[in-house]
């Protein structure tokens, strides 16, 4: 019984070691097939919660770094307006506009962490699996359908057929999305999009002509979630990313490697 229960004393001590688990870890030999089984679960399952924990840990030191700045220009800020007792009132409205700037670029920044958290959580819970980028599109004028009516905008496609990546697709949605929100918040009012597609290449180039006035009437609707987050998650996701500005046109290209 003692020989036979070996592999479960061995993979109970396995358990109990986790802080020194790596993906190099020891093998509870048996000629047992389940109890094979049972240590490539439990191996996968304890790397896997050790990166969900890194995760975290990363994200907050990501978090602290990104506000530290921000948040000593604010104190600094306070600072000074507790010494000078005697403030005018024009450089008072001066100091509560850099303010809310500052806040507002904390607010930002805050959602840019917890959007990549959300994506990196994504990403290990979910599974990959074959996507139609044409169904992707569709699905992305249908979601921003109201600002497109609102801005009187038409979205021109040359779709003659779908082209596939292999992805995780609620991950691949959320980036898309963002990537759609910025060309159909930002485009022109009654201008047209175009969103040229190479099959082969399994690329798209979108080009709109760039909105120089923030229209109030439409919803508020955007993520802010920067160019630089996108660019950042693409090798994440293994596509190409670029975007830039050429004769008032915003143009963007998306090319999937998978």
């Amino acid at each position: 019984i003692k020989y036979l229960l070996r592999p479960l004393d061995c993979l109970t001590n396995f358990c109990d070691d986790i802080t020194k688990q790596s993906e190099v870890v020891r093998i509870c030999y048996t000629n047992c097939f389940e109890f094979e089984k049972l240590y490539k679960a439990l191996k996968a399952l304890l790397i896997r919660n050790r990166n969900m924990c890194q995760s975290k840990v990363d994200i907050f030191k990501e978090a602290a770094h990104e506000l530290k700045a921000p948040l000593t220009v604010m104190k600094a800020r306070v600072d000074l307006l507790e010494q000078n007792k005697n403030i005018k009132d024009k450089d008072l409205q001066v100091y509560i506009d850099e303010t809310k700037e500052d806040i507002a670029l904390i607010n930002s920044k805050l959602k840019e962490l917890l959007f990549l958290k959300e994506i990196e959580s994504d990403l290990e819970q979910t599974y990959a699996k074959d996507i139609s980028m044409m169904d992707q599109c569709k699905l992305m004028q249908s979601r921003f359908k109201r600002v497109l009516d609102l801005k009187q905008v038409e979205v021109v496609s040359n779709w003659s057929k779908t082209f596939y990546v292999y992805a995780h697709e609620r991950v691949l949605q959320k980036v898309m999305q963002v990537i759609f929100e910025n060309v159909f918040i930002h485009s022109k009012e009654k201008s047209k999009i175009y969103v040229n597609v190479f099959p082969n290449e399994k690329k798209m180039v979108i080009i709109n002509n760039i909105s120089k006035e923030k229209d109030k009437n439409l919803p508020h609707f955007s993520s802010h979630i920067g160019l630089k987050i996108i660019k950042r998650l693409s090798l994440k996701l293994n596509f190409d990313f670029s975007t830039e500005i050429y004769e008032n046109k915003f143009i963007t290209t998306i090319k999937f490697n998978s």
